[in-house]
């Protein structure tokens, strides 16, 4: 297989590391779950791109519209893509991670500022969801208000875990198996630093807290494979809804923000349509 060739990307993006997301993508809200003070310093217009505040320092140029009908393999998805260049020289490891998270959250990639590489993550790689609420559920309250969601799945007894507050409710994890496709765990404990997206809710006494929905996969390594088996691509598709029709119960009954595993919250509607898949 000969090498995949380079994109050709407008010419004003040379030198800089570029976000290309689906064209419409909300780069602003993207922005937001991470960037505190992320807003447009010049709006983008028909007549000229936009300038995307990030942090003190960081910014973010765009849109430049690629459209799909684009000759050659260059590694990116194949429909209308949004591009959105950051400054040159940007090194800032929390941009740049920023950047890989928000091409897997809308489905998008990153070319390196040399185009050497396009990293298109794999947007339904992501199971696991957390909610954040200031609602304390007991192990048994959560296991009745999850368990009708576990479609197919034993769940065990709850187990203590270390890292409560001093006098405050216990953090314990309680897991569920299934035949065929692993286990989730349901990890319920208190948290002190917060997600920029959820830092506006209201904690109540016992402070932060979070119900931490987690898929693991008969073989866990294959989570970070790049090209997982079939086997696990199959077990993934049978679980991904059943997270989901289980974080939002929880939601349903606890308040709260539900956020997936890169920092970015997760609306009611798309839990129901994640759940409604199988």
């Amino acid at each position: 297989m000969g090498a995949v060739p380079a994109p050709v990307l407008p010419s004003d993006l040379d030198g800089r590391h570029v976000l290309a997301l689906p064209a419409g993508a909300d780069v602003r809200g993207l922005a937001g779950a991470w960037f505190v003070d992320a807003s447009w310093e010049i709006p983008p217009a028909p007549p000229r791109q936009g300038r995307l505040r990030l942090s003190r320092t960081a910014t973010l140029t765009g849109p430049w519209r690629l459209p799909a009908a684009r000759p050659g393999e260059d590694g990116l998805p194949e429909r209308d893509l949004d591009l959105y260049g950051l400054a040159r020289g940007e090194s800032d490891p929390l941009v740049l991670g920023w950047a890989s998270a928000a091409a897997r959250r809308a489905a998008g990639a990153v070319v390196s500022a040399d185009r050497a590489q396009v990293l298109a993550p794999d947007a339904a790689a992501a199971a696991d969801l957390t909610l954040w609420t200031g609602t304390v559920l007991t192990a048994t309250d959560l296991v009745a208000v999850a368990r009708p969601h576990l479609a197919g799945a034993r769940t065990e007894q709850a187990m203590a875990l270390p890292g409560g507050r001093s006098g405050g409710p216990p953090a314990y994890a309680v897991t569920a198996r299934f035949q065929y496709d692993g286990a989730l765990t349901l990890t319920a404990q208190p948290r002190d630093a917060v997600p920029v997206a959820v830092a506006g809710l209201a904690w109540g006494e016992h402070g932060p807290w979070t119900y931490h929905v987690a898929w693991v996969p008969p073989d866990p390594s294959e989570l970070t494979a790049a090209l997982p088996s079939r086997q696990h691509l199959i077990a993934r598709s049978r679980v991904v809804p059943v997270v989901a029709r289980a974080v939002r119960a929880l939601a349903l009954a606890a308040g709260g923000v539900v956020v997936d595993d890169g920092g970015f919250p997760v609306r009611d509607d798309e839990l129901a349509q994640r759940g409604a898949t199988l």
